[in-house]
């Protein structure tokens, strides 16, 4: 236990602390977001696999917190079927992280960063069908993503934010999604054999300040606008996923 705790505290320690804060920050104001945020920094410092686990320790239990409250706003009418695919499909893409070399992974985040926040800072919207087909397949989609690489977000955002919804139910209903779809990331990573002791001790370090970040986000969420908030996270992370890209 003495070599592991050596292993961990290190000067990465400090930024990793920094970047789970900040992604907390990001998921407690607008509800998703905080692995856009926190996967690239920890992933330069320690790998996909184990920036993963990192991340989804401390996601599981912001969203532990905000789902009680979440889950009562929340549409289950369109949200049921994104669940049931998204439970089938996280398997899938951790299956694809613990096979695939890791700086090709490193690289698929860096594109998925950039190209999500694109999308997103250009205000283009989902006008499709919103029918349980619909619903499947983004939970489909974000699933996918969300085991591969923790950003399975973006296609989920963008079909909720397409439903004649409040802002409210909008936000409930992405908090209930990172809620299971964060726990479903840890079973799946430690079936597949990806949760490492190390990854396991960092997270539970890091937890607090993500948890702090989290509560500190929901605050801020009914004091300041939160597309503010957004744009300037969403530019940030344009430059982070470059970078991420080219390193």
């Amino acid at each position: 236990m003495e070599d592991i705790f050596n292993t961990v505290l290190t000067t990465d320690l400090v930024w990793a602390m920094a970047a789970t804060f900040t992604g907390g920050l990001m998921l407690g104001y607008t509800g998703w977001g905080g692995a856009m945020v926190s996967i690239p920094f920890l992933t330069i410092l320690y790998g996909p696999v184990d920036a993963l686990v990192i991340m989804m320790i401390g996601a599981v239990l912001i969203t532990a917190h905000l789902f009680p409250a979440a889950a009562r706003q929340a549409d289950w009418k369109h949200m049921t079927p994104v669940l049931i695919a998204m439970a089938i499909c996280v398997p899938i893409g951790s299956l694809l992280l613990l096979s695939l070399e890791p700086h090709l992974i490193r690289r698929i985040i860096g594109w998925l960063i950039v190209g999500a926040s694109l999308l997103i800072l250009s205000g283009w919207r989902y006008k499709g069908p919103q029918g349980t087909g619909a619903s499947a397949t983004t939970g489909g989609i974000s699933g996918l993503i969300s085991g591969f690489t923790g950003l399975g977000g973006p296609p989920l955002v963008i079909y909720i934010l397409a439903l004649n919804q409040s802002a409210a139910i909008q936000r409930a209903n992405i908090l209930v999604f990172m809620a299971l779809v964060s726990i479903i990331i840890l079973a799946s990573t430690f079936v597949g054999g990806g949760v490492t002791l190390e990854a396991g001790v960092l997270g539970i370090m890091t937890a607090p300040f993500q948890l702090v970040g989290g509560w500190l986000g929901a605050w801020l969420f009914f004091k300041l606008p939160a597309e503010l908030f957004k744009k300037f996270s969403l530019i940030a992370l344009v430059l982070l996923g470059g970078f991420v890209v080219f390193i």
